[in-house]
C-alpha cells in the first residue's frame, strides 16, 4: 500500500472517530435537556392556583337599570321679576330655611329706580345648584337656584313591562354610582307605575334610598341591580371559576393536588354569582380566576383559599 494512501486512510479514521465522539456528547446533552424540561406537556414546577370553595347562599339573577338620583324633596327657584343678580348671599353647599334669601336680583328698566329683589327659598333644605352668577341676567319663567333635602334620595326607572310581575313594592334595590365608584347603596322600591307607556313597553318604577351621612347628591347617575328571580339556599360559585365551552359549563377541580376538569350543571346567576344545580360538592376545591390554560392531570400548589368572598349582588 503506497503512503499517501494509507496516510489518508489515517485522516478518515480520526475524522470519523471525532464525528463520533461529537455526537454522542450532543445526545447526551439534549436527553439531560429533556430530563430537565418539560415531561408529558406539564411542567415539573407547579403553579400556584387560588381556590374557592362552593357555599350555599340566596342568588338573585337581575336586569341592570340606570336613572338619576333626585332628592326626594327639592324645589327650583325662581325669581320675582326679570333683571341681573346683584348679590350672591349664600353658596352652593349651604343649609338653608324656608324664605330665606339665596341670592338679589335688580330690575333694570330705564326710566325707572328699583330697589334690590331677594330670591327666596321656598322649604328648609341645602343650597344644590347654582345656574346663574353675578351679573347674570334673570327671569321668572327660569330657575336659578336648586335647594335640596338631602336626607332620602329617589331614582326614577322605566323599566321593561316583562320585569313588571318579578318585583313589587318593598323589594330591596342595590346600585352604584359612576360618582363614588366603591361605594355600595340599597333602595326599596315605593312606587309602580299601573300604566305601561306604549311607545316604549316600559313602567315607570322608582326606588327611595335613605342618605343619612349625604354621599348621594342631587343629579348623580345610578346604575341599579334589579332582581328579578331569587333562590334561596343554593349551591354557589363565584363566575370567576367558572368555564364556558360553546353551550356548557366546566370547573377545575384540586383534587389529590392535580386539576381535574369536571362539567356542572349552572341554574340562575347575576354579576357576582352562578348558581350550581350539578357538578360539585360542599368539600370541593375549586380553580378560580385564570383558567384558560390550566391542564387536565396538572399538579398545583394550592395558593390562597377563597373562602370568604362577600356578595356584591343579590
Amino acid at each position: 500500500m503506497k503512503k499517501n494512501e494509507m496516510s489518508l486512510r489515517g485522516s478518515k479514521t480520526r475524522s470519523n472517530l471525532v464525528w463520533g465522539i461529537a455526537s454522542l456528547t450532543l445526545a447526551m446533552t439534549v436527553s439531560a435537556l429533556l430530563s430537565c424540561g418539560p415531561k408529558n406537556g406539564i411542567n415539573r414546577q407547579q403553579r400556584e392556583v387560588i381556590i374557592t370553595k362552593p357555599v350555599v347562599r340566596t342568588i338573585s339573577q337581575t336586569v341592570m337599570a340606570t336613572g338619576s338620583v333626585e332628592a326626594e324633596d327639592f324645589a327650583d327657584i325662581y325669581p320675582r321679576a326679570p333683571g341681573k343678580v346683584i348679590k350672591k348671599l349664600l353658596k352652593e353647599g349651604d343649609p338653608v330655611k324656608k324664605d330665606q334669601p339665596i341670592m338679589l336680583t335688580l330690575q333694570d328698566e330705564v326710566g325707572y329706580t328699583f330697589k334690590p329683589s331677594p330670591v327666596v327659598s321656598k322649604i328648609d333644605g341645602y343650597v344644590g345648584r347654582i345656574r346663574v352668577d353675578v351679573g347674570g341676567t334673570v327671569n321668572p319663567s327660569t330657575p336659578v337656584v336648586t335647594v335640596v333635602k338631602p336626607d332620602n334620595m329617589r331614582i326614577k326607572i322605566d323599566l321593561p313591562e316583562k320585569y313588571l310581575p318579578d318585583i313589587h313594592e318593598g323589594l330591596k334595590i342595590d346600585f352604584s354610582t359612576d360618582t363614588l365608584p366603591k361605594e355600595k347603596f340599597s333602595g326599596a322600591i315605593t312606587s309602580i307605575s299601573s300604566a305601561v307607556d306604549l311607545a316604549n313597553r316600559t313602567s315607570r318604577v322608582e326606588v327611595t334610598v335613605p342618605n343619612p351621612d349625604h354621599k348621594l347628591v342631587h343629579g348623580m347617575f345610578a346604575r341599579l341591580d334589579i332582581p328579578v328571580e331569587t333562590h334561596e339556599n343554593v349551591v354557589s360559585l363565584p363566575l370567576s371559576a367558572v368555564s364556558w365551552e360553546a353551550d356548557k359549563q366546566y370547573v377545575y377541580k384540586v383534587e389529590n393536588g392535580k386539576i381535574t376538569h369536571a362539567p356542572i350543571k349552572i341554574g340562575i346567576r347575576n354579576s357576582t354569582f352562578v348558581e350550581v344545580l350539578e357538578g360539585v360538592s360542599s368539600g370541593d376545591l375549586i380553580a378560580n380566576g385564570k383558567l384558560i390554560d390550566l391542564i387536565e392531570g396538572e399538579p398545583v400548589t394550592i395558593k390562597e383559599e377563597d373562602t370568604d368572598i362577600k356578595e356584591k349582588a343579590q
